[in-house]
């Protein structure tokens, strides 16, 4: 009993030393980096604004901005390290979106473009002691996030989990 247990131990120590074994069958992580979820809206054609890291968040989050110009939206894409952190958030709205959608570990906001400028506009009057009249009628919030979003990031993620890694 004893040999066939050293016999086993030896095959197992010899397989992981070997290149290629040892990573053959590990799958990738399930989860988006946030370079990936940017990358998925670059090559879709949309302009992406740069990564910015929330280290100071509890929990930490990397985000980005995506803008559709073509039908006046924009998204806010926030990265979270894995999928129990990004639940952690979830019930969370942020100040200027209509719609939001957490996927794995991503948080999606979408608005109107305008509606989304005339509301940081008024932010920042806020922040130097000033107001800002509301100059239009905001435009009806959508109900969730675009399935034009959230397809990009489903089959990315659906590709990112059913990659394997190489030796």
């Amino acid at each position: 009993m004893l040999v066939r247990f050293f016999g086993l131990a030896g095959v197992l120590i010899l397989a992981a030393t070997q290149p290629g074994v040892a990573h053959a069958y590990s799958i990738a992580d399930p989860n988006l980096s946030a370079d990936q979820a940017w990358t998925v809206f670059v090559d879709a054609g949309f302009q992406v604004g740069q990564l910015e890291a929330w280290d100071w968040l509890n929990p930490p989050a990397i985000s980005f901005h995506v803008h559709d110009i073509a039908r006046n939206r924009v998204l806010l894409v926030q990265v979270y390290p894995d999928v129990a952190q990004a639940q952690r958030d979830s019930q969370r709205m942020v100040e200027g979106y209509s719609a939001s959608i957490w996927i794995d570990n991503l948080a999606l906001f979408e608005a109107d473009a305008d509606d989304y400028q005339q509301v940081q506009m008024a932010a920042l009057a806020r922040s130097v002691g000033m107001s800002l009249p509301v100059l239009s009628a905001a435009s009806p919030p959508p109900k969730r996030v675009d399935a034009e979003y959230t397809g990009l990031i489903l089959d990315a993620l659906e590709d990112n989990t059913t990659s394997f890694t190489g030796p």
